[in-house]
């Protein structure tokens, strides 16, 4: 399966996430900011980036671009609680998924987006 970068300020969300991740069998890297995020996908090249858009310090959308500077072949999909989120980054090659969503939202979400680059 895929290597996942997870970047969410709630603990609960990357506890949850990450878990369900891993039990589709995909190997998951887990960040709590933006920097901290960079610096993994810096050491890691993840294939998929999952982020939360809302963060304090580095919103989502600051820390996919940074990424895909270094990681140009990175998958990326923002979560947001907001749907209209999506015509608010026209520059930002991403996938939106709308919280809350269920388990098997997520999986088919990174599948799709998985399927989608090959």
């Amino acid at each position: 399966m895929a290597s996942i970068l997870l970047v969410d300020d709630d603990p609960s969300v990357r506890t949850v996430v990450s878990l369900m991740l891993e039990r589709a069998g995909h190997r998951v890297s887990v960040a709590a900011s933006g920097p901290e995020s960079i610096e993994l996908a810096e050491a890691h090249a993840p294939e998929l980036v999952l982020s939360d858009l809302c963060m304090p310090g580095m919103a989502g959308d600051e820390v996919l671009r940074t990424i895909k500077q270094t990681c140009p072949s990175a998958i990326c999909i923002l979560m947001t609680g907001d749907a209209d989120q999506s015509s608010a980054f026209p520059d930002l090659d991403a996938q939106f998924l709308k919280k809350p969503f269920s388990m098997a939202s997520l999986l088919e979400n990174v599948d799709s987006a998985l399927c989608a680059a090959k």
